[in-house]
This record gives C-alpha cells, sequence and structure tokens, in this order.
C-alpha cells in the first residue's frame, strides 16, 4: 500500500489476477452456478481487482458493486460487459474521489452508475449499503 504509483498497482494486480480468477472459478464449480448468476462486491482494493478481473473473464457476470476503488485498466473492446454500480465518498483520504470520474472514463460505453457521498471519507455508509443493495437486487432478479 505504500506504493501507489500505476506501474506498481498494474504489477499487484495482474500478480493477484490469476489467483481471484482461480477462486471464482472454484466457487462456481462448488456452488454449481454460472458467471451470470454473481454479483461481485469490493471495496478499495477489491473493488480494483474486481474491475481489473471480471473483464478479463470468458462471460459476463451480473455485475460488480464497487466501494471507494478505481478502474486499473481499460477494459478490451471485446470485453464481456456487465453493469457496475461505483460509490465514493467525497472527502476520501485514501483513494481520491477523482477515481470516480477516471473508472467512469475507463469504462464508458458500459452501463456504469456513479454515486458520490457527501463528507464520507474512506468507508461505507448507511445510504452506500442502500444503493448498493438496490443495484444487487436488480442484478440478481433479472
Amino acid at each position: 500500500l505504500a506504493d501507489r504509483s500505476p506501474e506498481h498497482m498494474q504489477a499487484g494486480a495482474l500478480n493477484a489476477h490469476e489467483v481471484l480468477k482461480a477462486y471464482i472459478e472454484a466457487k462456481l464449480d462448488e456452488y454449481d452456478l454460472n458467471i451470470s448468476d454473481v454479483a461481485i462486491v469490493g471495496f478499495s482494493q477489491g473493488t480494483m481487482m474486481a474491475l481489473y478481473t471480471m473483464p478479463k473473464l470468458k462471460k459476463a457476470c451480473a455485475g460488480v458493486l464497487g466501494f471507494s476503488g478505481r478502474a486499473l485498466i481499460v477494459p478490451d473492446s471485446d470485453a464481456p460487459q456487465f453493469p457496475i454500480c461505483a460509490i465514493h465518498g467525497t472527502t476520501d483520504e485514501i483513494v481520491p474521489f477523482e477515481s470516480l470520474k477516471h473508472l467512469e472514463e475507463c469504462f464508458a460505453g458500459w452501463d456504469v452508475k456513479t454515486h458520490a457521498r457527501p463528507n464520507l471519507g474512506h468507508g461505507i455508509d448507511n445510504e452506500g449499503l442502500k444503493t448498493g443493495q438496490n443495484f444487487l437486487k436488480k442484478c440478481l432478479n433479472s
């Protein structure tokens, strides 16, 4: 966490990607699910990893709900698209609030809904939880 340079974050994401992908695939097999049945929720680095890994899979998940994170890549044009709900505090002291706009730019053309939480630092508040809950209900009930 001390080195937040784009190069360092990319290298870390690349290393973690295969582990996360294998974990997701194992859980899909264990519970006899398709990736389209699964929504991924992440906070901070979890959001970054979800937005890094899910576009690299062969099929789309039901959606990604991300709190206080950022996009590390622009997905390939042939990446499987899924809806994204990104929620970020305007006073985040760890991952800058501007990361929300960067995420929108990286995933331009995708179904991305962003939500700014006024006066919230690096965390999740009740309003963010409600927004996330509604997003998940929509993704998983369609």
